[in-house]
């Protein structure tokens, strides 16, 4: 097994979330080599090689590990982070298990910008995704706190094409559609 165990050693509440906690935790190993690895298996992964550090976002949760320390923001309780924390194990394990057939990736991705997405919105601010704006729904896809389907003007025929494309985009960039 690549990495045994993980410890929770620094916990406190977040200063960005009401009741919400952050953790610091201390993984049984140094991961720096298997960076490149998860880069290339979580797609809305950061990769910075020069530091070597790595960053993504799941749901609400920020991670960022640096060679074996890992820190998350934004858990429910310490219950939440548990959990996390295993199935963190779970990826990386499951990654280092699948080294073989993985192309490691080895730079930054361009991260989504808003307004590439926003180009292909209706740009009615209709509301009904439950933003203010189609500006403001462009900028919870690409922080992945809304989904494509929550645009209904998207799934008329005359927009199609917008939603294609939009789902491909997010799609290569490794956004969960649904």
């Amino acid at each position: 097994m690549y990495l045994d165990h993980i410890a929770i050693v620094f916990m406190e509440p977040c200063t960005t979330g009401h009741g919400r906690i952050k953790i610091r935790a201390q993984l049984a190993r140094n991961i720096d080599d298997l960076l490149p690895y998860l880069n290339a298996v979580i797609k809305t992964a950061n990769y910075n090689p020069k530091a070597p550090s790595f960053s993504y976002k799941t749901g609400n949760h920020i991670i960022t590990v640096q060679g074996d320390t890992l820190s998350a923001t934004q858990m429910e309780n310490e219950s939440d982070a548990y959990e996390f924390l295993e199935q963190f194990q779970i990826i990386v394990n499951d990654t280092a298990d699948n080294k073989a057939h993985i192309t490691p990736l080895n730079k930054q991705r361009e991260r989504l910008k808003p307004f590439e997405l926003y180009r292909y919105l209706p740009k009615t601010n209709c509301k009904s995704c439950g933003e203010a704006t189609c500006m403001a729904f462009a900028t919870k896809l690409v922080d992945g706190s809304q989904k494509l389907d929550r645009c209904t003007l998207l799934k008329e025929q005359e927009n199609s094409l917008n939603y294609q494309h939009l789902a491909f985009i997010l799609k290569e960039s490794g956004y969960d559609l649904h």
